[in-house]
C-alpha cells in the first residue's frame, strides 16, 4: 500500500518447526505500529511515531479492532502527559507505558481484563488511576515508583495483584481493594511510606511476605475473615501500626513470628470476641498474647 511503510522479519519456531513470517505495518494517521495478531482479525500496537503529548489509541486500524498495548510500546516516552484506551483494549502488555514520566492523565477503557507487569512503573506524574470493572488481574510491579499516584481503587473484578504492585510509590495514602481479589503478591505495597490506613477485603486468603515493609506512616490495618496465612515480615518497619484487626475467627497461620519485626510499642491486635482465647495460644500469635484483646 502507498500510505504504509511494511516492516518484515522473520520469527523462528522451533517447537513448530517451521519458519513464520510476521509483519509489522506503520499506520500514518495514527502513527503507530501494529501488527496483526494470530487471530488474523484483531491488531497490536507495537509502537508510537507521533510526539504529542496526548495520545488518543483509536479502537480499529487498518478495519481491525485494536485488542492489545504491546510490550515496551510507549517504554520511556517522557513528553507524552495523557492518554486514552477505547473499550476494544483487552490486554496491556508488559513495560507498555514504563518510564513515561510526564504522564499525568490515563482514561483506560471498559474492555481491559488484564493490566501486565510493570506497565506503568516510573510513571511518576501520576496522580490517580480508575482501574475498569472489567479487569481481572493487576500484573507484578504494575504501578511500581510511581511516586506522584496518591490514590487508587480495585474494583470487585479483580481476583489477583502481583508481588510489588505499588512498591515505591511514597504519596499513596487511600488503597481500596476489592472484596473479590484473593490473592496479592509479596511486596505489594512495600515503601508506601505516605500510607496510613488499609483495608484487605474479605476475599483474601493470604497476605504475602514483606507486603508492607517500610510502611512507616501505617497507623491501621484490617485484615478480612477469609485470610488464613500471613507472610514472613508483613509490617516490618511499620513503625507508627496502633491497630491491627484480624476478622478471621480462625488465627490465620503465620509464616514467622517477626510478622511485624520489631513490634511496635503500642500495637493492638483486635480480635472476634469468641476467638479471643484462640489467638492467644495459637503458634505465633501466642507471642503477642497481651496485646490480643476483642474488637471494639
Amino acid at each position: 500500500m502507498k500510505n504504509k511503510i511494511l516492516v518484515t522479519w522473520l520469527v523462528l519456531s522451533v517447537a513448530a518447526g517451521f519458519i513464520a513470517c510476521v509483519s509489522v505495518q506503520y499506520n500514518p494517521e495514527s502513527d503507530f505500529y501494529v501488527v496483526v495478531n494470530s487471530d488474523g482479525k484483531s491488531v497490536t500496537i507495537t509502537g508510537y511515531k507521533g510526539t504529542g503529548p496526548t495520545v488518543n489509541i483509536p479502537p480499529v486500524i487498518n478495519r481491525m479492532p485494536v485488542t492489545v498495548i504491546g510490550e515496551s510500546s510507549f517504554k520511556d516516552c517522557t513528553g507524552l502527559t495523557s492518554v486514552t484506551i477505547p473499550d476494544s483494549v483487552l490486554r496491556i502488555a508488559d513495560w507498555a507505558f514504563a518510564g513515561c514520566t510526564g504522564l499525568t492523565d490515563i482514561t483506560i477503557g471498559s474492555g481491559l481484563i488484564n493490566i501486565g507487569d510493570f506497565a506503568f512503573a516510573g510513571c511518576t506524574s501520576l496522580t490517580s488511576v480508575t482501574i475498569p470493572g472489567s479487569v481481572w488481574r493487576v500484573g507484578n510491579y504494575v504501578f511500581k515508583d510511581c511516586t506522584g499516584l496518591t490514590s487508587i481503587t480495585i474494583p470487585d473484578s479483580v481476583t489477583a495483584i502481583g508481588d510489588g504492585a505499588f512498591t515505591g510509590c511514597r504519596n499513596l495514602t487511600s488503597v481500596t481493594i476489592g472484596n473479590n481479589v484473593t490473592e496479592i503478591g509479596e511486596l505489594a505495597f512495600n515503601y508506601c511510606d505516605g500510607l496510613t490506613s488499609i483495608t484487605i477485603g474479605n476475599g483474601v486468603t493470604e497476605i504475602g511476605g514483606f507486603m508492607f515493609y517500610y510502611c512507616t506512616r501505617l497507623t491501621d490495618v484490617t485484615i478480612g475473615s477469609s485470610v488464613t496465612f500471613i507472610g514472613d515480615g508483613a509490617f516490618t518497619n511499620c513503625d507508627s501500626l496502633t491497630c491491627v484487626t484480624v476478622l478471621a475467627t480462625t488465627p490465620p497461620a503465620l509464616e514467622n513470628v517477626k510478622i511485624f519485626g520489631e513490634t511496635p510499642s503500642a500495637l493492638r491486635i483486635e480480635v472476634p470476641a469468641a476467638s479471643v482465647e484462640a489467638y492467644r495460644t495459637a503458634e505465633g500469635w501466642s507471642a503477642f498474647s497481651g496485646r490480643i484483646s476483642a474488637i471494639r
